[in-house]
C-alpha cells in the first residue's frame, strides 16, 4: 500500500532486504513503480508475523557454522554442502584491493545466481575451518553442492588487503574462478560508479514488462536490481 500513498514528487525511505542483504533505500515514483534515488547500508529489526521473511538457515556444523539463503531461490542440498565444508578447500586471489566491501557485497548478491551468507562463530574460525570473513556473514555462491565465499589476505609491505575466494565441493575450482571474475568485473566496471538501480514493481507485473536485471520476487512486489558501468575517466 505504501506506493499508493506516496505523493507526487514525494520520496519514501525504507529498509529493504534483498537476498539477505539490507539497504536503506530512498525511492521515488516512476509511473506504476518505484525507482531508487540512493541507498546506504543499514540494519533493521526483521519483519515479524504474516510479513516475515522466508529466509532459510542451513546448519553446517551444529550451531557454529550456518548458511543463510534468501527467499525466492532454489532449494539448497544441505547434506552435500555440509560434506563439502569438511572437504578440501580451493583458494583463488583476485588482485583486487579489499575495500568498499558493502558495495561489492551488493554486486555479488545480485550477480551470483544462487546466493547466500556463510556465518560462523569464533570456534570454527579459530580452528581454520572457515575464514574470519564469515564472522559477519560472507557473501556465498552456491552450485550443485559446492560453494565459494569471499575472504581476504594481507598485501605484503602495505596496510592493505587483497580480496580472494575460498571454495569447497566438487565444483570448487570452477566456482572459485567464476567468483573471482565477478570481483574483477566489479572492480573494473562498477567501483566508484553510480551503483545499483533498484526498482520495485507490483507483484503481478509480467516478466516481459520488467527491465533487465536480477529479479527478486517478494510477497507484494517484484524487485529488479541492475548496474550501470562507470564512465571512463
Amino acid at each position: 500500500a505504501w506506493p499508493d500513498q506516496l505523493a507526487e514528487g514525494g520520496r519514501m525511505v525504507v529498509p529493504l532486504r534483498m537476498r539477505g542483504l539490507t539497504r536503506s533505500v530512498a525511492f521515488e515514483r516512476d509511473g506504476d513503480h518505484l525507482v531508487s534515488r540512493d541507498y546506504r547500508l543499514c540494519g533493521f529489526v526483521p519483519m515479524q508475523g504474516a510479513g516475515a521473511h522466508t529466509e532459510r538457515r542451513v546448519a553446517l556444523d551444529g550451531d557454529e557454522v550456518g548458511l543463510q539463503v534468501g527467499d525466492g531461490q532454489q532449494p539448497v542440498d544441505a547434506n552435500r554442502i555440509r560434506e563439502a565444508l569438511f572437504g578440501p578447500r580451493v583458494q583463488r586471489w583476485s588482485g583486487v584491493v579489499f575495500d568498499q566491501v558493502d558495495e561489492l557485497d551488493l554486486w555479488l548478491g545480485t550477480a551470483v545466481p544462487v546466493f547466500g551468507l556463510l556465518a560462523a562463530k569464533d570456534g570454527p574460525i579459530d580452528r581454520g575451518l572457515v575464514a574470519r570473513s564469515a564472522s559477519r556473514g560472507a557473501p556465498t555462491a552456491l552450485s550443485e553442492g559446492s560453494f565459494a565465499y569471499r575472504t581476504k589476505r594481507p598485501i605484503p609491505n602495505t596496510s592493505k588487503f587483497e580480496t580472494g575466494v575460498y571454495a569447497h565441493g566438487a565444483k570448487a575450482e570452477v566456482l572459485a574462478e567464476e567468483y573471482v571474475e565477478l570481483i574483477r568485473t566489479w572492480d573494473r566496471e562498477h567501483r566508484h560508479g553510480p551503483g545499483a538501480r533498484i526498482a520495485v514493481y507490483p507483484a503481478a507485473t509480467p516478466d516481459a514488462d520488467l527491465p533487465p536485471g536480477r529479479v527478486i520476487d517478494k510477497k507484494h512486489t517484484r524487485i529488479v536490481i541492475s548496474w550501470t558501468r562507470r564512465r571512463a575517466p
